[in-house]
């Protein structure tokens, strides 16, 4: 359900921040929940989950870059495009409640804005972006 794999994604982050300090560990951590966070990349994926998924990438990406920058372009960005090229803009009304559409969208924009700090981590998408 949605709400197991929120409690899920929330969790890794703040354990992924527990382990920021100790880096032989962290790597293997990430290595090791990183199949169970990939479908939430996916287009099918409901849109509260692939906003935590997007959060959790930008802390995995601040902390482990090397890890992230090898999968990203192949395991998350086709879901994260199809997303993005087949959402609506947002409306002004459902915008000021905070709706579904627009956190995903603004979690999904915010983890590419993060990333593009990296230009070889966004090489192998950039010119789908633009």
């Amino acid at each position: 359900s949605a709400l197991r794999r929120h409690l899920a994604h929330v969790a890794v982050v703040h354990a992924l921040t527990v382990l920021s300090t100790r880096a032989k560990e962290l790597l293997p951590h990430v290595h090791d929940v990183w199949p169970s966070v990939l479908p939430s990349f996916e287009a099918s994926a409901p849109l509260s989950v692939q906003a935590d998924a997007c959060i959790l990438l930008q802390h995995a990406a601040r902390l482990s870059g090397d890890f992230v920058r090898q999968r990203f372009a192949s395991e998350c960005w086709p879901g994260l495009w199809v997303q993005l090229r087949s959402a609506p803009a947002v409306l002004q009304s459902k915008a000021a409640a905070w709706s579904p559409q627009l956190k995903a969208q603004l979690a999904t924009l915010n983890a590419l804005c993060f990333l593009a700090g990296d230009p070889a981590l966004v090489d192998g998408v950039a010119e789908q972006v633009l």
